[in-house]
């Protein structure tokens, strides 16, 4: 008896261990947190961590498909994952225009949420068994334009910079009418800003990549009835034009919105997470 409960709690301690949320912190209008995920270590070395961020419209966050999920088959991978909540502007306030009084949740917010974010993980690599080289991060949607934003605007900062970028459906384009996902530059910009073209231009992520952008990784649907696919188009011509190693996955059939969800997968679908490994062992050259 006295070994079965020895053993239940050191299941429990692992459990513990391997799962945790943290609050960064808090800007008294909404938290903002970060579920950890850290794998089981199977050897000595350190592993690489990915920031993982919802889509959502910059509205509102999806935590399970497009978060917790995918955080949870990262660290199945071997992978440290640290799932962000990052500040939104939530649909009532969207639909309203109230946080015109207040300026919550607007750019730079969610910007300054995912340099946080980094920032903790490379602050507390060893404490995470993380390589600080080896940090980088995935989104969904809008958190897709949240994670190739951070990797242009921070690719010289030694604090912020993420060492990879990956993108799933992402809204990428605030200036090109013929593709720009409104929703996501409403609630980034505010409900009059939005048609402020000063302000369209810096979030219009195919008009500033650097040249140190970090490698990329893009994925889409040609059938995405949410975010036009030609946003993942106009990123990888820009990528392609600065010569920033990447790689352009774009699928016939999968629609959006199906992050780590399977029941959501096509055919096509189902091989992304296989084709985003791949592309990453590429790059930093980790084995689990």
């Amino acid at each position: 008896m006295k070994c079965r409960i020895i053993i239940f709690f050191l299941l429990f301690a692992l459990v513990i261990k391997a799962q945790q949320t943290i609050q960064l912190y808090d800007d008294s209008l909404q938290q903002v947190k970060l579920t950890i995920y850290l794998p089981q270590q199977c050897n000595n070395h350190p592993t690489p961590a990915i920031a993982v961020f919802p889509g959502g419209s910059y509205c509102w966050l999806d935590h399970n498909k497009e978060g917790h999920k995918v955080a949870q088959w990262l660290q199945q991978q071997g992978i440290a994952a640290f799932m962000l909540e990052y500040r939104v502007v939530t649909i009532a306030k969207f639909s309203t225009g109230a946080r015109v009084f207040t300026g919550e949740a607007m750019y730079p917010q969610m910007l300054n949420d995912a340099k946080a974010t980094i920032n903790h993980i490379r602050q507390n690599a060893k404490q995470y068994n993380v390589n600080p080289e080896q940090i980088g991060t995935i989104g969904f949607s809008a958190g897709g334009h949240l994670s190739l934003m951070l990797g242009e605007k921070c690719s010289n900062d030694s604090l912020y910079h993420p060492n990879f970028t990956a993108a799933i459906y992402p809204v990428v384009t605030f200036t090109d009418k013929r593709h720009t996902h409104h929703r996501t530059r409403r609630a980034a910009l505010g409900i009059y800003n939005q048609y402020n073209k000063k302000l369209q231009q810096p979030l219009s992520l195919e008009l500033n990549v650097p040249p140190t952008m970090p490698p990329t990784f893009l994925l889409c649907c040609r059938d995405d009835r949410t975010v036009d696919y030609e946003n993942t188009i106009l990123m990888d011509n820009a990528l392609t034009e600065k010569n920033i190693p990447h790689l352009t996955t774009i699928y016939n059939y999968g629609d959006h919105g199906f992050g780590a969800e399977p029941q959501k997968f096509t055919p096509e679908t189902a091989q992304w997470q296989q084709t985003f490994i791949n592309w990453l062992k590429t790059i930093i050259k980790y084995e689990y």
